[in-house]
């Protein structure tokens, strides 16, 4: 940003008088000199937290799409910063308003809140925020057919009715529920997963491959 604002106060010092180029010519240059940049930082950030957190085997062209993902997210954040700058002289302002407005899409992006607890006024913003898309394009591509495993902590226990083991008494249920039941041959003690893939838990929030 503070680079914007020096070259452009000399281009319309210089520049505009001597009419060499145009200001669509200007503005053009910025954007495009950025972008090998902010492929090399997309990368660099993909390699960074796909691997660690999705692992290694993931099919290829999940891993393909993701990484266009995350540098599609870098080239539209410096063009974004170049528009916000472009409208005021000072690069401080400037960089409030870009956090601004960044609060306000990461905060109505579904990461918070689902589609279906936000206010009537602001659903608005779910659906132009950047992010609703970004996280909804990763989470649904790297994640989409992930079996889930609960913990301990997550899993529903309980008795079956006598005589009955926890597949016998589930079974009915099973078939019209999503979810998983862990032990289904014993007589108590039947350890219930509410979700089976991360499908099921996306699908909540909207999301889907």
């Amino acid at each position: 940003m503070p680079k914007f604002v020096v070259q452009r106060s000399l281009y319309e010092v210089r520049e505009t008088p001597s009419r060499v180029y145009s200001w669509q010519v200007f503005v053009l240059s910025h954007i495009v000199v950025e972008i090998p940049w902010q492929i090399l930082v997309g990368v660099c950030c993909y390699a960074s937290f796909y691997y660690p957190v999705f692992g290694v085997n993931t099919p290829s062209g999940s891993k393909g799409l993701v990484l266009l993902f995350v540098v599609q997210f870098y080239v539209y954040a410096a063009s974004m910063a170049q528009m916000v700058i472009a409208s005021n002289n000072d690069p401080l302002l400037g960089a409030i308003l870009a956090i601004f407005m960044f609060a306000l899409s990461f905060i109505f992006s579904g990461v918070l809140q689902p589609p279906s607890a936000l206010p009537g006024f602001w659903i608005f913003m779910y659906n132009v925020s950047p992010f609703t898309y970004y996280v909804g394009g990763i989470s649904g591509t790297a994640l989409r057919g992930r079996q889930v495993i609960c913990s301990q902590a997550e899993l529903s226990v309980f008795n079956p009715p006598t005589d009955y083991t926890c597949g016998q008494y589930m079974g009915p249920y099973l078939q019209v529920a999503p979810g998983k039941l862990n032990n289904p041959d014993v007589m108590s003690g039947c350890e219930y997963c509410s979700i089976s893939y991360a499908d099921q838990n996306l699908s909540a929030r909207e999301i889907s491959y």
